[in-house]
């Protein structure tokens, strides 16, 4: 049975190890701090390994948050997949960077890393920085990182169905959201998320 992990905004820094053919999936919450700063480590030490990263922001006022993550593949046939969101208003800020780092005999590895952002403030400030380390020749690798903001045609629409305007950003903001909750297993930790970001319900 797959584990998996929640690491909230309360830890400043975090290894997890990952041993042949274990699987985890990771959940990164972070909301409601005015500074939190988190160093991500997740390292697959034996071939098989599979870690998914998962990760919700949520930034408001003038609250500051840094992320480090650090998929480190270490053996062969090993697999990364990390996929954080951030929502941000007020004056909030976020400096991410993802590091993806494949061993000389991490052969056939496969690590993917994207990380997207909805800004809904003009005084939002977002630094993202996706970086790549390989050392092995059979892999497959890939990374993406976006910031933008609400697409005005879709709340053009949802506004000519009816909606207020504040409702129709919220059923946008959930809908950006909701693909990071859809990957999270059934249990405690989705739940715990569901309760914290009532946007997503």
């Amino acid at each position: 049975m797959e584990e998996v992990v929640l690491v909230n905004n309360k830890v400043a820094k975090t290894t997890i190890s990952l041993s042949k053919n274990e699987s985890k999936t990771i959940v990164v919450l972070f909301k409601g701090s005015s500074i939190t700063k988190l160093d991500l480590r997740v390292e697959l030490d034996g071939q098989g390994a599979h870690a998914q990263i998962l990760g919700i922001i949520i930034g408001k006022g003038n609250e500051r948050y840094t992320l480090n993550t650090y998929q480190i593949h270490k053996e062969a046939h090993t697999t990364s997949d990390l996929l954080v969101k951030g929502v941000f208003s007020g004056s909030s800020k976020l400096n991410y960077r993802g590091l993806i780092e494949i061993a000389k005999k991490a052969q056939n590895s496969n690590a993917f890393q994207q990380e997207n952002n909805l800004v809904l403030s003009s005084d939002v400030a977002i630094d993202t920085r996706p970086e790549l380390e390989i050392e092995a020749n059979e892999v497959r690798c890939t990374h993406a990182a976006t910031v933008g903001q609400l697409n005005q045609d879709e709340l053009f629409y949802l506004k000519s169905r009816g909606l207020r305007q504040k409702t129709a950003e919220k059923l946008l903001i959930a809908g950006f959201l909701q693909q990071v909750i859809d990957r999270i297993p059934a249990g405690s930790i989705r739940n715990n998320i569901l309760k914290a970001c009532p946007m997503i319900e």
